[in-house]
């Protein structure tokens, strides 16, 4: 019988720890060594490396051939993509208790691989090469190696098969939803750590064509928690709103950015373009909420899209506009939003 009673992983700067619990149990048969290997439970667990890795180490432990049995053991370990991953170097004596699994991603290359790690015993006869009565623990664990993406600064950018973007093997998230390294019309360049506060550095043109940057505050697992709240101007503090909301439908409700009924931020003397695709759910800004659409209360000041379901329309915040109004669906009363006015910061940013 073998008995693997658990897998562990070295730490490698460009990986994740790897661990592969597993449970062992004894098994009483008449002869020994004539039935299955006991009651060995499989588990697998991912290791995610960057494009270009180093050496990556495995430390399989608990090896063993039985209880009270002496057999000889074996440890091989083969890849199923030997382009990204070549087969493990398997360093193993028998009848030590761990084996090490050491292998390096091929150069420039991206994707996924299954290590399959076998387990052998010599059988009823002792025998490793009469494999008829030999006994097999078999282990297996995912191996995803990152596309390196082009970035600014000393923490790199990457990407799994999906597109999903990540800040080193770290995926980034908006809420619990992967993003991808265009994340609402804005280019990630690079990602920022101080310390202190994580985030990342992106861009996008403005009506005139020219390139603004700012940054995007993260929580230190590089999760964004609201695109609204945590987009910032690249240089300073000062909140700085998007200038484009894209408008469709969600369940029940308006969805913009992702969100469901968000709160926008505008600011007073400000143009901004609301992107509508909301067919069936006429669109209107209003003075009033809580009663649904009403049609004495729409508010029309330097707004066209009163009344639409596609198209882009333009509103330049008035000067004198109110400090708070509310978009509302003429159809439905649930679809809406409540819109804060406040004032360009002095600095004009």
């Amino acid at each position: 019988a073998i008995i693997a009673t658990s897998v562990i992983s070295s730490t490698d700067a460009d990986a994740n720890d790897i661990s592969l619990t597993t449970t062992s149990g004894d098994i009483t048969v008449n002869t020994i060594n004539a039935g299955a290997v006991g009651d060995v439970s499989l588990s697998s667990a991912a290791r995610t490396v960057l494009e270009d890795a180093s050496e990556q180490t495995v430390l399989l432990t608990g090896i063993s051939a039985g209880l009270e049995e002496t057999q000889e053991l074996r440890v091989s370990a083969v890849s199923s993509n030997a382009t990204l991953i070549p087969d493990p170097t398997v360093t193993y004596a028998s009848p030590e208790a761990a084996v090490i699994l050491t292998f390096t991603p091929v150069a420039h290359q991206h994707g996924s691989a299954t290590i399959t790690v076998t387990v052998e015993d010599g059988g009823l006869d002792g025998d490793l090469s009469t494999d008829g009565d030999n006994n097999v623990t078999i282990r297996v664990f995912d191996v995803t190696v990152l596309e390196v993406l082009p970035y600014e600064g000393a923490l790199p950018l990457a990407q799994n098969a999906a597109g999903d973007l990540h800040v080193g093997t770290t995926p980034v998230l908006l809420g619990q939803q992967p993003l991808q390294p265009n994340i609402l019309g804005f280019q990630v360049l690079g990602a920022e750590d101080d310390g202190t506060q994580k985030s990342l550095m992106i861009a996008r043109n403005n009506h005139l064509g020219e390139e603004v940057r700012h940054r995007l505050v993260t929580d230190d697992s590089w999760k964004i928690f609201s695109m609204f709240h945590s987009l910032r101007n690249s240089t300073s503090v000062v909140l700085e709103r998007p200038q484009t909301f894209g408008v469709s439908i969600g369940v029940g409700a308006y969805e913009i950015d992702l969100l469901q009924n968000p709160t926008l931020s505008v600011e007073r003397g400000k143009t901004y373009i609301f992107n509508l695709n909301v067919e069936g759910h006429p669109f209107y800004l209003q003075t009033t909420t809580g009663s649904g659409y009403q049609s004495n209360n729409v508010y029309t000041d330097g707004f066209d899209g009163n009344g639409q379901v596609a198209g882009s329309y333009v509103w330049t915040v008035p000067l004198d506009a109110p400090n708070e109004l509310f978009y509302q669906c003429q159809l439905h009363a649930g679809m809406n939003g409540r819109i804060i006015i406040s004032d360009l910061p002095s600095n004009g940013e």
